[in-house]
């Protein structure tokens, strides 16, 4: 924990609070915040959880952010399945397809052929994982 001055710009007030004296020495601050138990109520505030992952998203390297976004996309297929087709210049996304549509279109057919690929790439992290 580092003392200093602030200009009153830079500040925010937050709901948290503790019960200090005046210009107090250090290790009186340092055991009234534990006390209080700033930290755990600043890491579960939504300020301070959103911090949390942007530092989380920060530190990812490249097959983490690899691994995430094969997630994401086999989240998206379980829950929504959808199918994306040109319309003049707009693409449109139709979900819940109804069981009679017509799968024949090429543009659904590469989504559903991408996801192929992707289910295998994920079964392979998996087995790695495993091993």
């Amino acid at each position: 924990m580092v003392r200093g001055q602030m200009n009153f710009k830079r500040l925010t007030l937050t709901d948290i609070t503790i019960d200090i004296p005046r210009v107090p020495k250090k290790k009186t601050l340092i055991e009234a915040m534990e006390k209080a138990d700033v930290k755990n109520k600043w890491e579960s505030s939504s300020w301070g959880r959103k911090l949390i992952v942007q530092k989380r998203r920060a530190s990812l390297n490249d097959f983490d952010r690899f691994k995430l976004m094969l997630a994401k996309i086999k989240v998206s297929f379980r829950y929504t399945p959808y199918c994306v087709y040109p319309f003049y210049t707009r693409v449109l996304f139709l979900k819940a397809l109804p069981q009679n549509f017509n799968r024949s279109l090429t543009s659904c057919n590469t989504v559903l052929q991408r996801s192929g690929v992707i289910k295998q790439e994920l079964a392979k992290l998996k087995k790695e994982n495993a091993s």
